[in-house]
């Protein structure tokens, strides 16, 4: 989903199958051990920046990022903000081209739920235009919600051949078929609104099982593609002292070797009065122990899992970690290129109907630390009412939110945030970049996670 021509995609959608795959991740390799090269990392972080200032319509040739990328001392409020150098006239145009854009898709989508049975779905281009889709009466429907908004430049709609009703049950169909599909090759569906189509990712698009899903599926404007899951690859330990905060590497022991995570959120569990942690639900199962690795010191116990929500059904990918004595802190850690580290308190937190489509999120976490030697990814939300099959499993979850957000093994239930404000937990990733990374996460909403776990984000005072 990278390049020039990708849209950010708005709706609800389903997405099936082992995109989860990237994360947690089986850890047995030695401190030191070379997974990508300095040179590669480079290449994928100046690349990741240009593919996000074209997203944002920016200047984006490789002479100036390289030149920004290189002076970010000279931009802390973009990085700080975005996770990239930008110039402080750019800074401005895209914080007011962000909030255009969710002021004018918030009226939208509130339009189409009294027209849920012509509405195709939304996206924001590359420019910030937020278009609409209609099966029906889309130059009328313009009219109408361009009187709506504040900002009637900033919207225009489309003729759509299938409603994004439609779009979903045939995305869930495939979904119901994922065990006997998986035989096939196929690890995940969901809706493209952009396309109009149920995109099918496949471990190889042949022409062959095209035929056979068009063949199962009649009628299904189905788009195959070739997305092969990511593989599970080493980490290391690399954190050293507590308290906890999140972003940090946590780990499990299992057969012989370790399942790495990332810390999430430091929060306390109602009931409990205690400080706990909360990391992906996927990552372990109640009862099991967690550990957190001190650079040349014995390992740190960070407590035992307590409560779980990853469950079928549920709506949080994510579980709460806690033990008497627990020392943990209301931060993130965000790591800085090369050594150092950098601290961001967290002091609110987004509720769920706060969340709009087209707003920036970053996150941090220990595997794209290891791998790409940054720890700090931001990108668009796409979409936020995604029902994803989560491994192991698969577990369906619902109400899960895609962004377009670089994520690494070992970066399951990490920090989803935006600035100072805690706004999910990662989960999984999407279509691979590398044999590591992927360049689309899905995270769980906090507000949600908070209610399933019954625990509060700790937050700490601003200065």
């Amino acid at each position: 989903m990278r390049g020039a021509a990708r849209l950010t995609a708005v709706g609800a959608a389903i997405l099936a199958g082992a995109a989860a795959g990237i994360a947690p991740e089986l850890a047995q390799a030695e401190p030191g051990d070379a997974i990508v090269s300095d040179a590669t990392r480079r290449d994928l972080l100046l690349a990741g920046a240009i593919d996000f200032r074209r997203d944002l319509g920016l200047r984006a040739d490789r002479a100036l990022v390289a030149r920004l990328e290189a002076d970010r001392d000279r931009h802390p409020a973009a990085v700080e903000r975005y996770g990239i150098a930008l110039t402080d006239s750019e800074l401005l145009r895209v914080t007011a081209g962000e909030r255009r854009a969710e002021a004018v898709a918030s009226v939208v989508e509130r339009f189409a739920r009294a027209h849920r049975k012509r509405f195709a779905g939304l996206f924001i281009d590359s420019g910030g235009l937020v278009r609409a889709g209609f099966t029906a009466g889309a130059a009328r429907h313009l009219e109408t919600l361009r009187e709506r908004v504040a900002f009637p430049a900033g919207l225009e709609t489309f003729r759509a051949a299938f409603s994004l009703r439609a779009l979903e049950r045939f995305a869930r169909r495939i979904a119901d078929d994922l065990t006997e599909l998986r035989a096939l090759g196929v690890h995940r569906a969901g809706v493209d609104v952009t396309a109009n189509t149920v995109r099918v990712e496949a471990t190889e698009a042949t022409t062959a099982l095209a035929e056979e899903l068009r063949a199962r599926y009649p009628g299904a404007p189905i788009e195959l593609v070739t997305a092969a899951p990511a593989e599970l690859a080493a980490n290391y330990e690399r954190f050293d002292v507590p308290p906890v905060v999140g972003a940090i590497q946590i780990y499990r022991r299992a057969g012989g070797g370790r399942v790495s995570c990332s810390a999430g959120f430091v929060a306390t569990a109602k009931g409990a009065g205690r400080r706990s942690l909360i990391t992906a639900g996927h990552c372990g199962q109640r009862g099991q122990r967690f550990l957190h690795a001190r650079k040349r010191q014995p390992a740190y116990r960070v407590g035992a899992v307590t409560r779980d929500a990853y469950r079928d059904g549920s709506t949080a990918d994510a579980l709460l970690i806690g033990r008497r004595g627990f020392k943990g802190a209301a931060s993130i850690y965000t790591p800085k290129p090369g050594a150092g580290r950098g601290l961001r308190g967290i002091t609110s937190v987004q509720r769920p109907s706060a969340l709009r489509v087209g707003q920036i999120v970053c996150r941090s976490g220990a595997g794209s630390d290891r791998f790409l030697g940054r720890g700090v990814f931001c990108g668009r939300v796409e979409q936020r009412a995604v029902t994803a099959f989560v491994f192991p499993g698969p577990t369906r979850l619902r109400r899960q939110v895609v962004a377009d957000v670089t994520v690494c093994s070992g970066d399951s239930g990490g920090p989803v945030y935006n600035r100072h404000q805690a706004r999910g937990i990662v989960s999984a990733g999407g279509e691979p970049i590398n044999p590591q990374c992927s360049g689309e996460l899905l995270y769980s909403q906090i507000g949600n996670v908070e209610s399933r776990l019954d625990a509060s984000v700790a937050t700490r005072r601003r200065r």
